[in-house]
């Protein structure tokens, strides 16, 4: 483990607090003009989230109507009513193929993105200890008046995520700041994910605020459109 990430993972809690957990429950409050670019508008806006920590098995309770429920997996998604299947997309990576920003969405593939989306913010940085992560440093970023580390992160092939490889910035302190990535499922959409007002739960530190911007070819941030923005109201880990 590089000392970045060493920091990175002491500075959000440490491993050994991490590790007393298996699952994390979030409500959080869902905006930006994706949703609505992807036909998807407020499904998901308001909503609970769960997902095992150290594999991608996430669930979306309650989804749309009481009784009703969204699953993930990298190579599965489905939504069950009471017990039956409603719905179920097999691979779900490949029904993305020549997508881009503005191509529409079904709900399946809605639950897809948001699954692996949310399961890779909840697990930052101690996801990057699980087997097949690949980390270094790279050069460091200047910002806003501060100098921010930055770790350079491969995901592993059976994982979904946005793109393989990412950037992930962290200030002197070890907390993120921002998120660089290109979003495969959506034409490789180039962003910058900036992270906001954190806090602790039961040990854990975690931003509870996330706003997505697009990226020029220089890395910086284009502050028009707002892509995405999630707030977290509550987080119970289990």
């Amino acid at each position: 483990m590089n000392d970045l990430l060493k920091l990175a993972i002491e500075a959000h809690g440490g491993l050994e607090k991490w590790n007393q957990f298996k699952q994390v429950r979030i409500h959080m409050l869902v905006g930006g003009m994706l949703w609505a670019a992807k036909g998807q508008g407020d499904v998901i806006s308001d909503s609970y989230f769960e997902t095992n920590l150290r594999e991608q098995y996430s669930r979306y309770p309650d989804f749309e109507r009481a009784g009703q429920e969204a699953v993930a997996q990298p190579g599965r998604v489905a939504i069950i009513y009471k017990g039956n299947i409603a719905d179920e997309l097999l691979n779900p990576r490949d029904s993305f193929v020549d997508h881009t920003i503005t191509t529409q969405w079904s709900k399946l593939q809605l639950v897809y993105f948001g699954s692996y989306a949310m399961w890779c913010y909840l697990t930052i940085p101690f996801s990057f200890t699980l087997p097949g992560f690949e980390t270094k440093e790279i050069e460091p970023w200047h910002e806003a008046g501060e100098t921010w580390r930055r770790l350079q992160v491969t995901f592993p092939d059976h994982l979904a995520y946005h793109s393989r490889v990412q950037v992930f910035y962290f200030d002197q302190a070890g907390l993120l700041k921002r998120h660089d990535y290109e979003t495969e499922v959506s034409g490789g959409f180039a962003a910058a994910h900036y992270v906001f007002d954190y806090k602790e739960f039961q040990g854990i530190k975690l931003p509870t605020r996330r706003m997505v911007y697009p990226r020029d070819e220089q890395q910086r941030y284009i502050p028009e459109p707002l892509v995405v923005q999630i707030d977290l109201l509550d987080v119970t880990f289990s």
